[in-house]
């Protein structure tokens, strides 16, 4: 018998790490009460209510009360997966939840008797301009986990980017500290599949309107992972022995091309699949006049989403973000990306209705 605390338990990746733990009995649980879920909106909580897992009203600055429940000598994990990713927030409220949250959380994981803390984070860590270029493969940079961390400087870099660096910095500084304890620090990578509330929807709106969707012919590529396959990843690590304190992992599966991407998404609405492709050498001088308009129409959804900064480095570079160092421990992904990004366009369309 064994319990697992979770925060962000709502969202994509922190709901299908529930659904993974309940429907595998995984880590020891054997009933729903078993798994304690950190949720800050109870409104956003009815799907874990149905779940009958056991819901503890908080933030994650909440201290007394995440102090309390940690002093249950059941739990054997920590999983923190929440974190302030709202486009429109403030560098003040991204630092408030996913640095401050994040050091209230390991301050009272500190003083309990659980063993293991997996700390969520992004590949958005990385220096995109210190990647490792392929030479043999044009516009190719590749990342692993020792690759280089980019900066804290809010003149060039984004809130959200700024804030899990930190994030990870004060995760590392408490496991210098505590030895004793477990630390391991997942980089996720893009995610598409049920709960996607950025890439596929984009996709499906870019499908919808007559713009030109092609950049080189679609050939950048993006590294997307299904959430079921990032839920698992979570447990295998939190299940092994690791040597290295904290322990870092890339979470990502396989290249898809934005040309092949367009073309699941336009057939799925029975549609021809793009075929008017800017050349890059267009594509280059326009970059600067879509940054502008990312400024002058910071709402809307095409702006914020596939013409977004990182979507415009995506659109002509294809970085991968490897995952050989968990491969290599014996995890397989399973779901395949062209099938999770089916289940997001089906659960939109549901959601139409």
């Amino acid at each position: 018998m064994g319990k697992v605390f979770i925060t962000g338990a709502t969202g994509q990746v922190g709901s299908h790490l529930v659904e993974y733990l309940l429907e595998n009995k995984a880590m020891g649980i054997e009933k729903p009460e078993d798994i304690l879920c950190l949720v800050r909106t109870p409104q956003k909580a009815l799907h874990l209510k149905s779940l009958r897992v056991t819901i503890i009203q908080g933030d994650l600055n909440d201290k007394s009360k995440i102090m309390k429940e940690f002093q249950d000598p059941t739990i054997s994990t920590i999983f923190h997966v929440a974190a302030n990713v709202y486009v429109y927030a403030s560098y003040e409220e991204m630092y408030e939840a996913n640095v401050l949250g994040t050091r209230t959380l390991l301050n009272c994981f500190i003083k309990s008797e659980i063993p293991t803390f997996i700390h969520t984070s992004s590949i958005i860590v990385y220096n995109a301009s210190a990647a490792s270029s392929i030479p043999e493969k044009k516009n190719y940079f590749e990342f692993i986990e020792t690759s280089p961390i980019g900066t804290l400087n809010p003149d060039t870099e984004v809130p959200y980017a700024i804030s899990k660096r930190i994030a990870e910095l004060e995760v590392k500084k408490f496991a210098r500290k505590y030895p004793h304890k477990k630390f391991i620090i997942t980089r996720l990578g893009p995610i598409v599949g049920r709960g996607d509330r950025q890439i596929v929807p984009s996709l499906v709106k870019a499908n919808s309107i007559k713009v030109p969707k092609l950049i080189n012919h679609g050939q950048g590529k993006l590294s997307l992972t299904a959430p079921d396959d990032v839920a698992r990843a979570q447990i295998f690590l939190a299940n092994l022995e690791h040597k290295n304190n904290p322990e870092i992992f890339n979470i990502a599966n396989t290249h898809l091309s934005f040309n092949t991407l367009f073309s699941i998404v336009a057939k799925f609405y029975g549609k021809n699949p793009p075929s008017v492709s800017i050349p890059l050498w267009i594509f280059k001088p326009i970059k600067p006049l879509l940054r502008l308009l990312q400024k002058c129409f910071p709402k809307n959804e095409l702006m914020r989403t596939f013409f977004s900064a990182s979507a415009l480095e995506y659109l002509e570079k294809t970085y991968h973000y490897n995952s050989d160092k968990l491969l290599e421990l014996g995890f397989k992904f399973q779901k395949p990306i062209d099938q999770a990004i089916l289940e997001a366009i089906q659960e939109i369309e549901q959601e139409k209705k």
